[in-house]
């Protein structure tokens, strides 16, 4: 593998483990704070939603109790025209024309007196039965009554009644009668409080925070735990929305004065925030749910941006390496063409001067190396002189020793001859014998020697001798001994 190779590989593998690394911290950090952020929005809502219902319910609760008052002193009135009435001999029918007639022009809708019994004496209406009861055309209870009708009470809210034959529910106020003998209902529609219960009340908030953004479904408990008040998404139902354990125990906790907090879950993040009352004291919680599906579009969009920036940096990244490994490999190519120049002895000195004027490594190498190889061509020059000279010497000193062997082989060949001719080459005949000799040198000398020498007419003396060894040394040594031990043989020479 070429070294640009292996540094697009490392820069681009480790360019992509670091990109790779720091998106994934950098999506850890944006999810945790996305989270984050969904449950700061999400307790925000849940306090905001938590301090409007309080506000609400006291608005309306206020409201309420001025127009209990509102209907008690208008109670107070009738209760005094009917003592008027009383003193002035007028008939209970002609009390009701009266009482129906102010029924007629103003906000009062409903207006009945009873009789020490509780039963019905006159009232805006001219079709009631007289032994009716009061607590029975208006729909309340009975024991509601009693405090005024026996004057231990003055004046009370009595609360919604549902008259038997239909109608509006209608909010009633009693007033003792002046002379306690009678009671005095004031009645008014409750769609008026209604109405502004809607209009301000907690249902407006739930509708108003439900119309928009992330929450997917709000519920307001009382200090009981019971659901006030609830709401869902436009297309949802707050039935198909269940509970569950965690968030019912988030609840009981915050009614129980733990502090508020948030539960993340894989399709929602829930926040509870307590209900403060007038006084301070944990008067019910208000719980909102809210969707993860903005916050993983979120994500999904944070995840897409930096999919899209990490590809861009490892292109960048392994385009930069692309540019860093020809800017290292090409002057690594030219010092190892030098190299393979100066080992073909084609170098050219200044070949490498371009790239010897980088200030990095790359430039002292290509330096070092251009002073390395002026020294190893000057050395090779002055080594091939050196042999040139050595051969010469050399071709003198073999041409002087093939002279020397040329002399010495021909000095050899008449040492042969000359050795030769001291042995006798035949035997004196005889009709009695006859013999012949031969020597055959291993070498170019040799140290074996033989001759024969008469004794007298009928005898002849054989001579046959060997010195140990072999060469011209032993042959001279054999000649010299023979020639002076054997004078005749030295005379034949």
């Amino acid at each position: 593998m070429q070294l640009r190779t292996r540094l697009v590989l490392m820069v681009g593998l480790t360019g992509s483990i670091g990109i790779l690394a720091v998106a994934a911290i950098l999506t850890l950090l944006a999810w945790r704070g996305i989270v984050e952020q969904a449950e700061s929005e999400g307790l925000v809502i849940a306090r905001l939603l938590a301090q409007s219902a309080t506000v609400s319910e006291q608005v309306v609760a206020e409201v309420g109790d001025l127009l209990d008052r509102e209907m008690a002193a208008q109670g107070l009135l009738v209760s005094h025209l009917a003592d008027i009435a009383d003193r002035a001999a007028m008939d209970d029918r002609t009390l009701s024309r009266r009482l129906m007639e102010i029924t007629a022009r103003s906000a009062v809708n409903e207006v009945w007196i009873s009789g020490p019994d509780g039963r019905f004496r006159a009232g805006a209406a001219d079709d009631v039965d007289p032994l009716d009861s009061v607590a029975t055309l208006t729909g309340l209870s009975p024991q509601s009554l009693s405090g005024l009708l026996t004057g231990t009470e003055f004046s009370r809210p009595l609360g919604v009644g549902k008259p038997p034959l239909g109608g509006a529910p209608m909010r009633y106020v009693g007033v003792r009668g002046v002379d306690g003998a009678r009671a005095v209902l004031i009645g008014r529609e409750q769609k008026s409080v209604t109405d502004l219960y809607q209009s301000v009340g907690v249902p407006r908030l739930l509708d108003g925070l439900l119309r928009d953004g992330p929450v997917e479904a709000l519920w307001v408990f009382g200090p009981y735990g019971g659901v006030v008040a609830s709401g869902a998404r436009t297309g949802r139902q707050i039935e198909d929305l269940a509970l569950t354990d965690a968030e019912t125990a988030l609840v009981r906790g915050d009614l129980g004065g733990a502090r508020s907090k948030a539960i993340v879950s894989q399709n929602w993040i829930s926040v509870a925030a307590a209900m403060p009352d007038a006084y301070g004291m944990t008067a019910g919680v208000a719980l909102a749910r809210l969707s993860t599906a903005s916050l993983d579009a979120l994500l999904a969009n944070y995840l897409r941006i930096g999919g899209l920036a990490a590809a861009a940096s490892l292109l960048a990244g392994v385009a930069l390496s692309v540019l860093t490994g020809r800017r290292i490999a090409a002057p690594m190519v030219a010092i190892a063409g030098a190299a393979a120049a100066v080992d073909a002895r084609v170098f050219q000195p200044g070949s490498l001067a371009a790239i010897g004027t980088r200030r990095d490594e790359l430039g002292h190498l290509a330096r070092t190396f251009e002073v390395m190889a002026k020294q190893v061509l000057a050395r090779e020059e002055e080594l091939e002189e050196q042999v040139r000279e050595r051969t010469a010497e050399l071709m003198l000193k073999n041409e002087q020793l093939d002279q020397a062997k040329r002399r010495l082989e021909a000095d050899l060949a008449l040492a042969q001859v000359l050795q030769a001719t001291i042995l006798p080459q035949a035997f004196p005949g005889d009709r009695d014998w006859s013999g012949a000799a031969r020597m055959t040198p291993a070498l170019q000398m040799a140290g074996d020697f033989y001759d024969y020498f008469p004794l007298d007419e009928h005898r002849l003396a054989l001579v046959i001798a060997d010195v140990s060894g072999k060469g011209v040394g032993v042959s001279e040594f054999l000649c010299v001994r023979l020639v002076l031990s054997h004078p005749p043989l030295g005379e034949r020479l």
